[in-house]
């Protein structure tokens, strides 16, 4: 059981390289979008 589970998921957050984001359009088909991190800034 998670004791903490904000910072679980925080860490868990901090830690992927990738997202994704998925909704429904009115027709009912998926659409999901990877979103990758910002490059460094210099």
């Amino acid at each position: 059981m998670m004791r903490d589970v904000e910072k679980t998921i925080g860490n868990l957050i901090d830690k992927q390289k990738t997202a994704f984001l998925g909704s429904v359009d009115e027709a009912g088909w998926p659409n999901v979008k990877a979103m990758l991190p910002p490059p460094p800034q210099a």
